[in-house]
């Protein structure tokens, strides 16, 4: 875009001050404001660059006054421009056809054949003969016609869409002629602080400005408290941690409370022995449990408890209960629990739930006619419904994109 304001090669800072002076001369001549459309065209520049002028001037302060308005009005689109200078597809195939008519066929292979052919029938300016001996063929009507299309165009053109009725103005939207353009302007009048000379506030306070007192004489540019700052980075909960985290708040508001879990290294003991897991069971290989060298044997849990799992393991227990150990080893009856999700249209699997053995029980020193249920409710598969995960490595793992961890929103679950 070249601007009509005339300034030495290799300064453009000079050439914006000279767009946005012009601009305030061009406000300092007209009473009770302007608008910047008027000034785009006086200045024969586009309008968006007067846009960015104003708002050029509004960041030195009070010079003007801008309040942004719309305003709504008619524009020719390409086809509609073309019809202004050529006239309209019917007027053109009107005019195309001689007095001793024309073969359909020939017609039809002309630009506006299709279009006009259709438009000058409805206008009863053509007729078709189907019965003539040398195949369909189109004669006039009349003797001549008016290009009310093209008339109409030429005024909205000029213009003077205003004299054209709205169903008129519709009637060439449909045949899309002309189109209805939003235009948003400013309204622009003199600030309290108008001058038609651009002066550079300064943004930053400078140790030799205090020093040489030239700060007096400067103006500065006030500061925006109102201005929002950089966000800062931080970090963000993964989708896991916040289901877990309404999965823990519906348990605590049901009664429940939590016991330490941040023991990241446990005793075989503990977690296979105490559960009644068998010795041959392949959750016990290095496959599936990491074993730890130093210290390689724990050694730090009641004897007394200990003698009485093993004396469990080693003669059995309450002994009618059927064991699985491919199930689950240390509930008995066992059962997984289903649910019908409305989103999938499927059941799924949502977590596995039990009554403890006997002989998990009993070294515990429970009486023998106490029960004790137990349930896990799986927490990747939720939060993949959740949030329409399809593949859990999009979860968890490598190939996690982080950008998904940030734009993930909170989780809110129907309690």
């Amino acid at each position: 875009m070249i601007f009509p304001v005339i300034v030495a090669q290799g300064d453009s800072s000079m050439a914006d001050n000279g767009l946005l002076e012009s601009v305030l001369r061009l406000v300092e001549k007209v009473d009770g404001g302007t608008d910047s459309q008027d000034v785009a065209a006086d200045l024969g520049v586009d309008h968006q660059v007067i846009v960015g002028a104003v708002k050029s001037l509004q960041a030195l302060g009070e010079v003007i006054s801008a309040e942004q308005k719309s305003s709504k009005h008619w524009e020719l689109t390409g086809e509609g421009r073309e019809i202004a200078e050529q006239g309209s597809h019917e007027a053109r195939v009107f005019n195309a056809i001689p007095d001793e008519g024309l073969p359909q066929n020939q017609l039809m292979k002309m630009p506006s054949g299709k279009v006009g052919f259709s438009k000058a029938m409805s206008n009863k300016w053509i007729r078709l003969d189907k019965a003539h001996e040398g195949g369909p063929r189109v004669f006039k009507t009349v003797e001549a016609i008016e290009d009310t299309v093209r008339d109409k165009l030429q005024l909205v053109q000029k213009g003077q869409s205003a004299k054209l009725e709205d169903k008129e103005k519709n009637e060439l939207k449909k045949r899309k002629l002309l189109s209805e353009v939003t235009v948003k302007s400013y309204w622009i009048t003199k600030g309290s602080s108008f001058s038609t000379t651009i002066t550079k506030q300064e943004t930053e306070l400078t140790p030799e400005m205090i020093a040489s007192g030239s700060w007096k004489e400067r103006k500065f540019k006030p500061y925006n408290f109102e201005a929002m700052g950089v966000a800062p980075d931080c970090g963000h909960l993964h989708p896991l941690m916040k289901v877990r985290t309404q999965f823990r708040q519906i348990f605590l508001e049901m009664g429940f409370t939590e016991m330490p879990t941040n023991n990241f290294i446990e005793s075989s003991f503990w977690n296979f022995d105490s559960l009644f897991q068998p010795q041959q069971h392949p959750a016990r290989d290095q496959h599936d449990t990491f074993f730890i060298s130093d210290p390689a044997l724990a050694h730090e849990f009641p004897q007394d408890y200990l003698e009485r799992v093993k004396k469990v393991h080693s003669e059995g227990g309450i002994t009618k209960l059927r064991f699985k150990p491919a199930y689950n080893p240390y509930t008995e009856p066992s059962m997984e629990v289903f649910s019908y999700h409305e989103g999938l249209k499927k059941w799924v699997e949502v977590g596995n739930s039990g009554v403890f053995r006997p002989e998990m029980l009993l070294p515990m020193g429970l009486p023998e006619g106490v029960s004790v249920i137990a349930w896990g409710l799986s927490l990747e598969r939720p939060t993949m419904i959740k949030y329409g995960i399809n593949n859990i490595r999009e979860l968890v793992g490598h190939k996690v994109n982080l950008q998904m961890v940030y734009d993930s929103p909170i989780c809110r679950l129907d309690s």
